[in-house]
């Protein structure tokens, strides 16, 4: 939680979580799935700890099983969509067009 707790106060200071100086790149993945639960759950900081505790055992499943830690990388850019009217764009086009007919 102290880890989380200065990622959270000095992250503004770098250009990506990616950049943020992490003692163990498994803080990394702890800490983005702590900040992404608890924003999306709107968790108390008891429930963090508990998060927090599960993702630690979580991981250390997965060391224990023989799998290796990730590197610490951004992730990628989503799909970009297509540039263009949005359907609600085209929706008042079409009002306005009939509109100007004398259709409304």
């Amino acid at each position: 939680m102290e880890e989380y707790r200065r990622w959270r106060n000095e992250s503004w200071r770098y250009d990506g979580s990616d950049k943020y100086p992490w003692p163990q790149p498994v803080l990394y993945h702890i800490c983005l799935e702590m900040r992404t639960r608890g924003i999306e759950r709107q968790m108390t900081q008891g429930e963090l700890k508990r998060l927090a505790e599960r993702q630690l055992t979580k991981w250390a499943k997965h060391v224990g099983n023989g799998m290796s830690v990730p590197p610490v990388r951004r992730q990628l850019e989503g799909a970009k969509h297509p540039q263009g009217p949005t359907p609600i764009e085209r929706l008042k086009q079409e009002y306005e067009r009939r509109k100007a007919a004398g259709f409304i």
